[in-house]
């Protein structure tokens, strides 16, 4: 279920998308160790940054956003799709996504792939094969 909230909660995994620059990350108050590894991760050319704080997950998703519009929207939803990838058999059951980039669209496009990636086709899976997904709420924030 996909829900939209007003408010990002201490508690739930976060997806954060983000411009080619870690600089405006510091409103999120992360620990110096934190944001060094963002920064090492970076110049690294990570996309996808994964961060276990063992209270939650964080995820820093990196856009190329000197793209053309259409470029930049099919990216995200390729990364939202590598990012279930990893997370898939994880435990968490909710996530909130942060448009840090503050484009609806680039958020909308990220959103769909994320959510097409959770789908399973259950109805032609056998009992003995089902595979739950883990994954019950998303929040847009």
């Amino acid at each position: 279920m996909i829900k939209k909230i007003n408010k990002i909660s201490e508690k739930t995994s976060l997806i954060i998308l983000n411009n080619d620059s870690y600089n405006n990350l510091e409103k999120y108050n992360f620990s110096e160790e934190i944001y060094n590894y963002i920064k090492q991760q970076h110049k690294e050319k990570a996309e996808i940054v994964s961060i276990n704080t063992y209270k939650k997950w964080i995820f820093i998703i990196f856009t190329n956003t000197k793209k053309a519009d259409f470029l930049i929207k099919e990216d995200l939803r390729h990364k939202s799709h590598k990012l279930y990838s990893r997370i898939k058999n994880t435990k968490i059951s909710e996530i909130q996504i942060i448009d840090n980039i503050n484009n609806k669209d680039y958020l909308l496009a990220f959103s769909e792939g994320f959510s097409l990636s959770c789908y399973n086709f259950l109805k032609y899976f056998s009992k003995n094969e089902k595979k739950d997904n883990n994954l019950k709420n998303i929040y847009i924030y």
